[in-house]
C-alpha cells in the first residue's frame, strides 16, 4: 500500500478497527489550597510548605492518529495563552518566555493533522535540494545519501521528536515507528530486534523522497541561478511524493532483506563456534604465599612509661593494606637488664603466614598491651613499617631504621611457590 500525501482517515460511518487510545496527563504542579491547611496550623505553615499545596494535572494530551480520530491537548489554564501578563513576560525575553514559546510550538506540532505534517517533511525537504550550495546534490547522488544529508539539515534547527512527528504519516504501520523508538521508555539492557532503527526509517523515506524531488529541485535551481522564475507545479511534486515515499518503503524492505541474509551467515559461524576454543590468557596478578617471623626486638630507652615494672605485653600485629589479618599477643614478657645500648628480647617466633595479592602493601605493627582487631591507641604503638611494590622483592631480612621508638628484626620467607 503506498500512502497518499494528504493522508487518510475512516470514511463517515466507519468505525476504527484499532483499540481507541487513552489519554494521558503529561504535566503536573501544584497551586495553593487554604482550605487544605487544618485550621491549627494555619498560623505556623508558611510559604511554600508541602501542606498548603495540592498536585493536580496541569495537561493531558490524547493521540488519536492511529484510529483516525486526530489529536488533543486540554490545558488546564488559558491565560497563558490569551492573558495581557504575557506581553510583560515576552517584553522581559526571560528564559521562562523562552520555554513558553517552545511549549506553544510543542502544541501546534501535536495538534497538526498527519495531512499537514507531512506537507511540513515535503517542504522541508523541498527547501534543503533548492537552498543547499550549487553541487551539494548530483544526479547520481543515492537515496540513501540524499536522506542522511537532508537530516542532518533538519538537524540544525529541529528536534528528534519533531522529526519523528513529521516522518511518521508517511508510514503504513505507525506501530513500526513506535516500536524502535519507543519515546520515554526507559532503555533496554538487552538488544531488541522487534523493530528498525528510528534513524533507519528516516533517512529511507526522507532519502526517498528527496531522491524523487531531486530533479525538479536541480531544474528548479538551475533556472534561478539564470535569473529565471521557475514555477513549481503543485501536481507534479504531489505525484514525486507518491513515488519517493513508495522509494522509501521500498529501500526498508531491501535493507531489512540485505540484513536477514547477512544476520544468517553471521548466525551460521556463531553456531559453528558455539564452543570457544581454549585460550591462553595470562591475568597480571600473583598471590604469594609467605610467612613473617619476629626475630628480635630492640629496647632503647627504659624510661619508657610501659616498662616501669618490668614486664610488658606486646602485640605484634600484621596489616594487608588497611585490612588486620594477623595478630600475636605476647603476655609478660621480663625484661633484661639494660646497658647503653639498650635491652634486646629475643622473639624468634612465627607471627603469620598470610597470602599476598599483588598491588597489596603490608604493615607490621608492635604495639604494647594486649590488641586483636580493633584500633589501637596511637599512644601505644612503638614500632610500625609498611612494605609496597612487588612482594617478591620482601623477601629476606629487615633492618629496622633507627628513627622508631622500638626496633623489630623481622624477615619474611616464601611459604610456598607463588599462584596465579
Amino acid at each position: 500500500m503506498i500512502p497518499t500525501v494528504l493522508g487518510s482517515a475512516p470514511l463517515e460511518g466507519e468505525l476504527p478497527t484499532r483499540r481507541r487510545p487513552r489519554p494521558h496527563v503529561i504535566a503536573y504542579g501544584r497551586t495553593t489550597n487554604p482550605d487544605f491547611v487544618p485550621p491549627i496550623l494555619e498560623r505556623v505553615i508558611t510559604g511554600d510548605h508541602p501542606l498548603r499545596s495540592k498536585r493536580f494535572g496541569l495537561i493531558s494530551a490524547y493521540d488519536g492518529d492511529s484510529v483516525g480520530l486526530g489529536r488533543v491537548v486540554v490545558d488546564s489554564t488559558w491565560h497563558h495563552w490569551f492573558s495581557m501578563n504575557l506581553v510583560g513576560i515576552a517584553q522581559g525575553d526571560s528564559p521562562a518566555y523562552q520555554k513558553m514559546q517552545d511549549y506553544y510550538r510543542n502544541v501546534g506540532m501535536w495538534l497538526a493533522t498527519p495531512a499537514q505534517r507531512s506537507s511540513m517533511l515535503v517542504s522541508g525537504t523541498w527547501g534543503v535540494l533548492n537552498g543547499s550550495p550549487p553541487m551539494a546534490f548530483g544526479t547520481e547522488t543515492e537515496p540513501w545519501e540524499i536522506g542522511e544529508r537532508v537530516l542532518a539539515a533538519f538537524g540544525l534547527t529541529a528536534s528528534p521528536c519533531l522529526i519523528r512527528e513529521i516522518v511518521a504519516p508517511f508510514l503504513d504501520d505507525l506501530e513500526l515507528l513506535a516500536e524502535s523508538s519507543a519515546p520515554g521508555g526507559p532503555p533496554q539492557a538487552e538488544p531488541s530486534w522487534s523493530g528498525l532503527p528510528e534513524d533507519l526509517i528516516n533517512r529511507a523515506l526522507v532519502g526517498g523522497i528527496g531522491s524523487a524531488l531531486l530533479d525538479l529541485a536541480l531544474d528548479h535551481q538551475e533556472k534561478r541561478a539564470r535569473g529565471q522564475r521557475p514555477r513549481v507545479n503543485p501536481e507534479a511534486i504531489r505525484q514525486r511524493i507518491v513515488d519517493g515515499v513508495a522509494r522509501g518503503h521500498t529501500l526498508l524492505r531491501k535493507s531489512v532483506q540485505d540484513a536477514a541474509t547477512s544476520l544468517t551467515a553471521v548466525h551460521a559461524v556463531l553456531t559453528k563456534s558455539a564452543i570457544p576454543r581454549p585460550i591462553d590468557v595470562r591475568i597480571p596478578i600473583e598471590v604469594r604465599e609467605l610467612r613473617v617471623v619476629a626475630e628480635t626486638l630492640q629496647l632503647p630507652d627504659a624510661s619508657d612509661p610501659v616498662l616501669l615494672d618490668r614486664h610488658v605485653t606486646l602485640t605484634i600485629r600484621l596489616k594487608l593494606d588497611d585490612s588486620i589479618v594477623a595478630h600475636q599477643i605476647i603476655e609478660s614478657v621480663e625484661l633484661p637488664a639494660f646497658n647503653e645500648r639498650g635491652s634486646v628480647i629475643d622473639l624468634s617466633r612465627d607471627v603469620a603466614a598470610l597470602a599476598v595479592q599483588t598491588g597489596e602493601s603490608l604493615s607490621i605493627e608492635v604495639i604494647a598491651g594486649s590488641w586483636t582487631s580493633e584500633e589501637a591507641d596511637p599512644e601505644l604503638i612503638r614500632f610500625t613499617e609498611t612494605v609496597r611494590g612487588d612482594a617478591s622483592k620482601w623477601i629476606g631480612k629487615n633492618l629496622p631504621a633507627r628513627s622508631q621508638a622500638w626496633r623489630l628484626w623481622y624477615r619474611i620467607e616464601e611459604a610456598k611457590a607463588p599462584s596465579y
